[in-house]
């Protein structure tokens, strides 16, 4: 068996990733930047490069769901023992990318309409708090690193081959406004619970269509909130998500 490759050009584990959430213009290994909450740690351990390498292999849909993880040929991979590659899985199990069974080697969970409405009410319920807590406490610091993104997200809307990309910064958006509300439990919850969503919304944010639809909600929702309109602005929010919900769900139901 062969492995899927991370990119053309280089594993994951070696792409560069955001020093800080408020910098969304710099390159980014997604899957490190919300395994390590944002934060940059001085090294990637082999344990830790081994789990980036797996989740974004999971995430794009490389390792399909239902599928196992075959540690022996990730050790190869990275001509290391079993022993990080198993700490790598424990990880991301805790991460709610993997599942394991008694007697079962570690696989890809499977996408699912129940799963996904789970993690999408886990996530509203989150986002109730945090949403307001992030308008009531913004800055103007805020606003500007928040119009930094809607440009980011405008220059990749329409292009067909960086749609995963509209995707993943539209969703570090959300974790910006997350880190920024102030509870710290609620966005480090986050960041594992945005691993988990990725999954699915890029499956309804495939067209330029459906990324117009939510770029246009979060450019009104951004207008709301500097005009200070709380009910306008979490009123849009929920749209939006409703939005993408409707978008991902249509997908599943049709993959059935």
């Amino acid at each position: 068996m062969r492995l899927p490759p991370i990119t053309p050009e280089a594993p994951g584990a070696s792409r560069p990733f955001s020093r800080s959430i408020r910098a969304p213009r710099a390159p980014t290994s997604y899957a490190a930047f919300r395994l390590f909450e944002g934060r940059e740690p001085p090294t990637l351990s082999i344990k830790d490069q081994v789990a980036v390498a797996v989740a974004e292999r999971i995430i794009e849909g490389r390792f399909k769901p239902g599928e196992r993880i075959p540690e022996q040929l990730i050790a190869d991979e990275f001509s290391v023992s079993k022993a990080p590659v198993s700490e790598a899985l424990m990880l991301l199990e805790y991460a709610g990318l993997i599942e394991s069974a008694a007697r079962r080697s570690a696989y890809v969970p499977p996408l699912s309409v129940e799963d996904f409405d789970e993690l999408t009410e886990y996530r509203a319920a989150l986002a109730r708090v945090f949403l307001v807590r992030f308008f009531d406490g913004q800055e103007p610091t805020d606003r500007s690193v928040m119009r930094s993104y809607i440009e980011q997200l405008e220059a990749l809307v329409a292009d067909e081959a960086r749609a995963f990309d509209f995707v993943e910064l539209f969703d570090r958006s959300s974790l910006f406004a997350a880190v920024q509300a102030g509870n710290r439990r609620i966005a480090r919850t986050m960041f594992s619970v945005s691993l988990q969503t990725l999954r699915y919304y890029r499956l309804g944010s495939q067209t330029v269509r459906q990324r117009r639809a939510t770029l246009s909600l979060w450019r009104r929702a951004a207008q709301a909130r500097e005009e200070r309109d709380k009910k306008r602005y979490l009123d849009l929010c929920a749209e939006m998500s409703e939005t993408r919900y409707a978008e991902t769900l249509a997908v599943l139901k049709a993959a059935a």
